[in-house]
């Protein structure tokens, strides 16, 4: 069978997924093109393709040592992805997915599908963004951890700095006010009950 994406008037080849890259997608993420041989689809949109894949490996996105596995697949080799535990389900083609390490620990079939224009810039803006993926996705959890430790740190800087202290000695003097003020009542009171000072008589109202 003629492999019409290894022709093109760019000349550059399709790079195919070998069952090693594979087993790295497993452990990484990716994505991936599956293509049929004779397709016409797959035909028109080959050199785009191509193009695209080379571009976003020269910048470093999909090479060998990357996280990121980036390359096509031809139907009659989709059976490596069933060996290594990948599920999908591809019906038509072509098929482009971003496969994740995730999803396939999740079992999960329906992975992330390409939708937008196959053109070459279309494909490099896709394929980037999903390279980023991963780094967004662990960037934010870090924001998300690290924030209630700094207002923590901040909380407690302020309370070790004489915040609590403070409103122990405002406490404790209003104590003392209120328990000197209650002194003095206390004190008018017992003077009353004994015909002191409040113009009642000796006796007061109680001793007549």
């Amino acid at each position: 069978m003629v492999n019409f994406f290894n022709k093109g008037a760019n000349h550059h080849t399709m790079v195919m997924l070998t069952d090693a890259d594979i087993k790295r997608l497993k452990k990484n993420h990716g994505v991936v093109l599956f293509f049929m041989n004779g397709c016409g689809h797959c035909v028109s949109m080959k050199d785009d393709w191509n193009m695209a894949v080379h571009e976003c490996r020269s910048s470093g996105v999909g090479h060998a040592r990357d996280d990121f596995v980036l390359g096509a697949i031809e139907s009659g080799n989709t059976n490596l992805f069933k060996e290594n535990g990948i599920s999908h389900n591809v019906s038509g083609y072509p098929t482009i997915l971003y496969i994740s390490s995730e999803g396939i620990q999740r079992g999960d079939a329906n992975h992330e599908k390409y939708e937008n224009p196959r053109t070459k810039a279309a494909f490099v803006e896709w394929i980037k963004d999903k390279k980023n993926k991963k780094n967004k996705k662990n960037g934010n959890n870090h924001l998300e951890i690290s924030a209630p430790v700094v207002r923590i740190i901040k909380n407690k800087g302020k309370q070790i700095g004489g915040g609590r202290i403070r409103r122990r000695r405002k406490t404790h003097k209003s104590k003392s006010k209120k328990y000197t003020r209650r002194q003095r009542h206390t004190r008018r009171r017992r003077s009353h009950m004994k015909g002191g000072g409040c113009g009642c008589g000796s006796g007061g109202l109680f001793g007549q």
